[in-house]
């Protein structure tokens, strides 16, 4: 997979990204189309990443930042046919890139438990117990950067 391009996307590129998201994320909980977005997608301090392999929209992720120095990472999705190949780690490392420019001393993260080894490797630790957040497991994480 070295042709897959990992970047922000462009906003011809954000209705491809929420499509990707609720594919990965929403429609296998039975979730219906819109409920891969929030309002943070529409406000200032919202970055996003995107893994594009033939300028198609397979891996996507964004980073919030919130005053004090603190962003938090959501939405990491990448299409089934395209996981554990190591796009899921290059959209956090472009993220965790972004955070660092704009001087963030520490990322979080809500994982789902059957991800948080994947987080944990990156450097993020549990600060919770699992805990029921739209239907699944989850915990809260956090890294310093």
């Amino acid at each position: 997979m070295n042709a897959v391009e990992i970047r922000s996307p462009q906003p011809q590129e954000l209705e491809a990204m929420y499509q990707q998201r609720w594919v990965v994320l929403r429609q296998p909980l039975g979730k219906p189309l819109g409920s891969e977005r929030d309002r943070a997608d529409e406000a200032p301090g919202s970055y996003y990443a995107i893994a594009l392999w033939q300028n198609q929209v397979i891996g996507s992720a964004r980073l919030r930042l919130f005053e004090g120095g603190i962003g938090s990472i959501a939405y990491v999705a990448v299409l089934a046919d395209y996981s554990r190949q190591g796009i899921g780690t290059e959209l956090m490392k472009y993220l965790l890139n972004v955070a660092k420019q704009k001087q963030l001393h520490k990322v979080r993260l809500r994982s789902r438990v059957t991800a948080q080894g994947f987080y944990e490797k990156l450097g993020f630790h549990a600060t919770t117990e699992p805990f029921t957040h739209i239907g699944l497991p989850h915990v809260d994480m956090e890294r310093q950067l």
